[in-house]
């Protein structure tokens, strides 16, 4: 399959890269909650918070992991983004020959109905 741009692209690597972090951060998380039954019968307020510290660790782990993944999907909405203002800039240009000011009556409405749309999975993945 070949994509006409490399923002195009993007969108299949990422659920690429989302699914493989799944099957990760599932096995991670199996890990970690099979602990917390051990965590229980350590009696040493010592080991205890080491085991603590160490569970905490890789919790961190999964998270950062996360973050990761967050940061690529913004950087693939910022790429998509510029390209949509580029190609409505194009479009303006050889409607009207000239160039036209991207921010008109039909563009706030798309945009309207298409921001809190983004908001809210920007929003999903930042929890």
């Amino acid at each position: 399959m070949q994509c006409a741009s490399a923002a195009s692209c993007a969108p299949q690597a990422l659920v690429e890269k989302l699914q493989a972090e799944s099957r990760d951060s599932a096995s991670a998380v199996t890990a970690v909650t099979a602990r917390w039954a051990q965590l229980m019968d350590v009696e040493v307020p010592q080991a205890l918070q080491e085991a603590l510290q160490a569970q905490q660790a890789e919790c961190e782990v999964v998270v950062g992991r996360k973050g990761v993944i967050i940061e690529a999907a913004r950087n693939i909405l910022t790429a998509q983004d510029d390209e949509f203002v580029s190609t409505l800039r194009a479009q303006a240009e050889v409607s009207t020959g000239e160039r036209a000011p991207l921010v008109n009556k039909a563009n706030r409405l798309a945009l309207a109905s298409f921001l809190p749309l983004c908001r809210t999975w920007m929003l999903c993945w930042s929890a």
